[in-house]
């Protein structure tokens, strides 16, 4: 059994597969597999990953029947990961040579079920990091207070894979912004974090990417309220409603924020009347104003 399993789903990315291969294959730490997700793409991305199976056995592709997007791509991988850990990374992406050594050894010494770490975030004109108020490796208790405060993304976050597993938590298939539902259903239950200060992930922002396009600022706005709705019912069921409310209404309006919303006033009224319509929220405008 491989102590880290990485899940690399894979669609249309011939211009940075072999970069983000390269930083995988060349890590200093040598003990880990490569779920490689084959989501039906068109170009030539699964040839140049199939060098990469040819030559090291720790890489392997397991191909899905039809193109189902990011989420299922990262449900295959958990579905298949047979590692201690299990870090999830972008083909678009590249990561630092002590990525794995570092992430391993913070587990190892701190016997916690996620290790988080700081990036580089890669703009066409400027490069920064994810967080500047980071200066030292340090653990972090989560509340509900406090969760919003850290970018959901799923990249820059590794799991103890026993503990993602007995959780049952997926990400949701068809939605935008998939990762913010899956962040806060996790770290609802996962409330110790160990930080690592130095930034050990390269995530391209790239022109047209779901984070900085304008198109389908509807479609961005459905699942917003989608997830909204998913997290109350997540949270209704496990009897965690009470303390978690706050968190379901402050992420959806700091979500909001991130939308390139041009005249789209009217849809977020009809949508916001859907969701009060559909959750429960007591004293809802008043939580909203505070």
């Amino acid at each position: 059994m491989p102590k880290i399993s990485v899940v690399l789903p894979i669609y249309n990315v011939e211009k940075y597969i072999k970069k983000c291969m390269e930083s995988i294959f060349f890590q200093t730490f040598k003990d880990f597999e490569v779920i490689c997700i084959d989501d039906c793409g068109t170009d030539n991305s699964i040839k140049i990953t199939q060098e990469f199976v040819k030559k090291d056995s720790r890489f392997k592709i397991i191909k899905h029947e039809k193109n189902l997007g990011l989420s299922a791509a990262r449900n295959t991988g958990i579905d298949n990961a047979t590692g201690e850990y299990i870090i999830f990374i972008d083909s678009d992406d590249w990561i630092e040579a002590n990525l794995f050594e570092k992430v391993y050894t913070a587990f190892k010494q701190n016997q916690i079920d996620s290790v988080w770490f700081n990036a580089f975030i890669h703009k066409v004109d400027s490069t920064y990091f994810l967080t500047d108020e980071l200066k030292e490796d340090r653990i972090i208790h989560l509340n509900s207070d406090n969760i919003t405060n850290f970018s959901s993304y799923t990249w820059n976050k590794a799991f103890k894979l026993s503990a993602l597993k007995n959780l049952n938590i997926k990400f949701p298939q068809g939605l935008y912004f998939e990762d913010a539902e899956f962040y806060f259903k996790i770290f609802s239950n996962i409330s110790e974090i160990y930080l690592i200060a130095q930034p050990l992930y390269h995530y391209q922002l790239r022109e047209n990417s779901i984070v900085t396009s304008r198109d389908n600022v509807e479609k961005k706005l459905e699942d917003l309220f989608q997830i909204t709705v998913n997290l109350y019912k997540y949270f209704l069921s496990n009897g965690t409603f009470t303390q978690n409310k706050k968190l379901i209404l402050k992420s959806f309006a700091e979500n909001i924020i991130t939308i390139k919303i041009n005249n789209q006033k009217k849809t977020v009224i009809n949508l916001a009347k859907k969701v009060l319509n559909e959750i429960d929220f007591p004293n809802s405008y008043e939580d909203l104003k505070s």
